[in-house]
């Protein structure tokens, strides 16, 4: 008798896997939240990702593939951090990646604080203080700051001008260091955009949004223009009119091109027939090193305290696109940087610069 219903419960067993499909079978979902369409770079670049990891046996979580499930950010902070809610209570998504810009990622780090899920961002800060659970990928404000210090010494013309406007956050971590790298060399001089009469200078550097580094050069013909914004300002940027001559610092730069992030660049133009944009680099650095993070943490459930530990290993950097990453203690990153000058919607004269150790 207890043979025959052992043997029952086996073949039970065995049907109602059948039916379900073996755990390894199912995706782990990932949530995406985004500003833009089915069409925009976001989308394509984690097509591509996600098309990467699930054909490579040894980068798989438990050998399951992985599923990205979108979701529109909103036009405002709070409706990023409702769709970031949702994602987790309703999908039960394992990770959120996204929100390129610092507004609406501090808004998904408030969301996912108390939960067991991590966010990662392509912005490159999001606000202090930092939220345990969201890390960004992008380039660090005192890391644009510093760079452009440095490029703000090479040239070394005279006085130098910081134009701020005080709600761009991110650009005015970036003029903070900027400032105080650059005082050691040359006067530095601070004024708020809203200001009608600005002093001349050699050096402007704008702590603003692109819209209005455009608006505000007109005066300051002849000097040094260095745009202190985020990473997706500087796509708009560059794809704006009135931008030639601007200096930027970017975690992207098309022209000078590493062996993984060519491949991309070939793989994403062969499949789009468009070339990536910063942010598809980005959000494709923002998926992979979450999953990198978790298969080097070989927890079982995916839970954020080990995961989170992995990513703060300095000592174990993460590879990505355009080199290497690591995180300071407020998670933002430390990955290389590139300078250099718009020009015609472009990028020219660009140099690489060795990201400063993370503390």
């Amino acid at each position: 008798m207890r043979s025959a219903l052992l043997i029952a419960i086996a073949s039970l067993a065995g049907l109602l896997v059948g039916c379900g499909g073996s755990t390894s079978d199912k995706p782990l979902d990932i949530g995406h939240l985004h500003s833009g369409s089915p069409d925009d770079a976001e989308y394509k670049a984690l097509q591509l990702a996600v098309e990467e990891l699930n054909k490579d046996p040894g980068r798989r979580l438990k050998s399951r593939p992985i599923a990205i499930r979108h979701a529109p950010g909103g036009t405002k902070p709070e409706e990023w951090g409702a769709q970031a809610a949702r994602l987790i209570a309703l999908n039960k998504v394992h990770a959120v990646i996204g929100a390129d810009r610092w507004s609406a990622a501090e808004r998904v780090g408030t969301t996912v604080q108390g939960e067991n899920v991590l966010a990662i961002s392509p912005a490159g800060w999001a606000g202090l203080p930092p939220s345990q659970n969201l890390f960004t990928v992008g380039l660090a404000p005192e890391e644009r700051g510093r760079v452009l210090a440095v490029v703000a010494k090479e040239v070394a013309k005279g006085g130098i001008l910081i134009l701020r406007d005080p709600a761009a956050k991110a650009a005015n971590v970036a003029a903070d260091r900027f400032a105080a790298d650059c005082r050691a060399f040359a006067p530095v001089t601070e004024v708020e955009l809203s200001v009608a009469k600005k002093p001349a200078a050699a050096i402007v550097f704008f702590a603003c949004s692109a819209r209005q580094a455009i608006e505000q050069r007109e005066p300051f013909q002849g000097a040094l223009f260095l745009f202190g914004d985020e990473d997706a300002e500087v796509s708009t940027l560059l794809e704006g009119p009135g931008a030639d001559g601007f200096h930027i610092a970017t975690a992207y730069d098309p022209t000078l091109k590493p062996e993984r992030l060519a491949a991309f660049a070939r793989g994403y133009e062969e499949k789009f027939k468009q070339p990536p944009t910063a942010g598809a680099m980005l959000i494709h650095d923002a998926l992979t090193v979450w999953v990198e993070a978790a298969r080097r943490a070989d927890n079982a459930d995916l839970e954020a305290a080990a995961i989170r530990a992995e990513l703060l290993k300095r000592d174990k950097p993460f590879e990505v696109l355009t080199g290497t990453l690591t995180f300071a203690d407020d998670h933002t990153a430390r990955r290389p940087i590139f300078v250099g000058r718009v020009s015609g919607g472009k990028l020219v004269d660009v140099k690489s610069y060795d990201a400063a150790p993370a503390k």
